[in-house]
């Protein structure tokens, strides 16, 4: 009994001696500016190093998401890819732009996001394909001789904001 008092007598007193530690003041070190965005210039020349053709990048905004940077890159000849990762659920949306068109006749032939190797069912959402296939959505807007694509696994990401994101793109 005298034993386990000894034990126990410390490792209760402990939180008592952490509390004094810790009484340094913080110093508030400013930060330096970030660097200026660069000019539109700067970003065809990067885009064309890279293998991209600068008029298909795009970018999206969607509540909750950030871009994975470690992800943009070239899609088909010479497309686009990044994908958006949230920290809240880890869910991610895939952004693909490729030249080419979707029409009510080709729309079911094309893959879905990387590709489901399944067949793809297709609705006209307003402007755009609202496109379904084994567990995965995508909304698909045309423009000009491009297709902006935006795909997201079903049980992650919910419609309303595949749509959203499709439209701030």
């Amino acid at each position: 009994m005298l034993r386990t008092a000894r034990t126990l007598l410390p490792l209760a007193l402990l939180p008592l001696l952490l509390t004094g530690c810790g009484s340094e003041k913080v110093v508030a070190v400013p930060r330096e500016p970030l660097a200026p965005s660069p000019d539109r210039a700067q970003l065809h020349a990067r885009a064309k190093a890279l293998g991209l053709a600068p008029g298909l990048v795009y970018v999206t905004e969607s509540p909750g998401f950030e871009l994975a940077r470690q992800s943009v890159g070239v899609y088909g000849d010479d497309g686009f890819s990044a994908a958006y990762w949230s920290r809240r659920n880890s869910a991610q949306l895939l952004l693909l732009v490729d030249r080419g068109a979707m029409t009510a006749e080709n729309c079911p032939e094309q893959p879905l996001g990387q590709g489901t190797g399944t067949t793809v069912d297709c609705v006209r959402d307003g402007g755009a394909w609202y496109r379904t296939s084994a567990g995965q959505h995508e909304y698909a807007l045309q423009r000009g001789d491009h297709v902006v694509r935006i795909s997201a696994v079903t049980a992650a990401v919910d419609r309303d904001v595949l749509r959203a994101a499709a439209r701030a793109a």
